[in-house]
C-alpha cells in the first residue's frame, strides 16, 4: 500500500492495489479487479476499480467483505452501473463537500448499521446476495 494525500478532505490513507495484502484480505485480487481503492481509517473508498469478470458478483462480495470486517464503504461519483449495484446493496446516496473536488455525490454504507438479526432489514437475504448483471439483462 502506498501513502496518499487526504481523500475528500479526510486524513491521509492508503492506496490499495489488487493483490496487496489488504486487497487479498477483502477479495480485491488481480484475477477479479484492476485499478485501485483507498483505505482511510475505517473507511474503504471504492472509486477507480474495474471488474475483470463482469456479472460474477465479485464487486458485491468485495463490498460485503469490507462491511463484514467493520469498514464503512464509500463510492464517490459512481458510474450508473455502479449506482445500480450500490442501490441493490442498500447504500445511501449522500453528498460531501470537499475543498478540492467541491460538492460530490458519495454513496455510503456503514458496517455499524448491519445487524445479524432476522428483524433487521439490513441483514435480509437480498442484501447479502451478489448483484448479478445477468438478472438485469446487462450481459
Amino acid at each position: 500500500m502506498n501513502e496518499i494525500k487526504p481523500v475528500f478532505g479526510k486524513k491521509p490513507g492508503w492506496v490499495v492495489e489488487p493483490g496487496d495484502p489488504f486487497g487479498i484480505e477483502i477479495g480485491f485480487t488481480t484475477d477479479r479487479f484492476s485499478g485501485y481503492l483507498s483505505r482511510v481509517g475505517d473507511v474503504v473508498w471504492i472509486s477507480a476499480i474495474f471488474s475483470l469478470q463482469p456479472g460474477k458478483g465479485n464487486f458485491s462480495r468485495l463490498v460485503n467483505e469490507c462491511l463484514r470486517r467493520g469498514y464503512m464503504v464509500k463510492i464517490p461519483n459512481p458510474f450508473p452501473h455502479m449506482q445500480r449495484i450500490a442501490a441493490h446493496l442498500r447504500f445511501m446516496q449522500t453528498y460531501e463537500d470537499d475543498s478540492y473536488y467541491g460538492l460530490s455525490e458519495v454513496w455510503v454504507k456503514d458496517a455499524k448499521k448491519r445487524r445479524n438479526t432476522k428483524s433487521d432489514p439490513e441483514s435480509s437475504d437480498i442484501a447479502k446476495q451478489p448483484f448479478n448483471d445477468m438478472e438485469e439483462g446487462k450481459a
